[in-house]
């Protein structure tokens, strides 16, 4: 998240300095949802509870595409002066997961359901490139590999372009022998780092 501040824990107007971008709120929600903990809270509908004093509560989830959208298992809703209306939302299917992030959105529960529909209707799942030890010329001192499959959402019409760097100058002690890149019309969607075989 290299485009966001947060002056106070909460994001909220006051007289501190909060600012974020759509794409730095969609890596913390890919991060957040990695929690089983608050995945199970952010998918939950409603929760009634009892305090120690016999007071029972229900509380409702006011991210209306929990119910209403068959896919989404997660998202936060959000509201100040300064920023309007925000939804963070978060969808699977077919092994794909997909955020929505929208601003000051005034149909935000429309924009998102649509965006959601145009990505797993147009995007599938593919392994781009394989867990592997990757062939050197033999004068490379380490064993570089990738030690999992990369897997990314493609088109069907999408090339990719496959590069690995590999450093030159490396230790014993390095774990990190280089990159694989992935570029699709010369830009770079995705990066896996290499690693010393052990």
């Amino acid at each position: 998240m290299k485009n966001t501040i947060f002056s106070n824990p909460s994001g909220l107007d006051d007289q501190s300095y909060n600012y974020s971008t759509a794409y730095d709120m969609a890596l913390l929600m890919a991060y957040a949802m990695e929690n089983p903990v608050f995945r199970q809270i952010t998918n939950t509908s409603k929760y009634r509870f009892t305090t120690s004093n016999g007071k029972c509560y229900l509380l409702y989830n006011k991210h209306k595409l929990i119910t209403g959208y068959d896919y989404v298992i997660g998202g936060k809703t959000g509201y100040t002066v300064k920023a309007h209306r925000t939804l963070v939302t978060y969808a699977t299917k077919n092994d794909m997961d997909l955020i929505v992030v929208t601003f000051d959105c005034s149909d935000d529960w429309n924009v998102h359901m649509k965006l959601f529909d145009y990505g797993f209707d147009n995007y599938k799942m593919k392994t781009v490139f394989k867990r592997q030890v990757i062939k050197t010329d033999g004068k490379y001192l380490y064993t570089p590999y990738i030690d999992e499959n990369i897997i990314i959402p493609l088109k069907s019409n999408e090339e990719i372009d496959i590069k690995v760097f590999l450093l030159k100058n490396v230790t014993k002690e390095d774990e990190v022998l280089g990159k694989v890149i992935i570029y699709i019309n010369n830009q770079q969607i995705y990066s896996k780092d290499v690693m010393k075989y052990l």
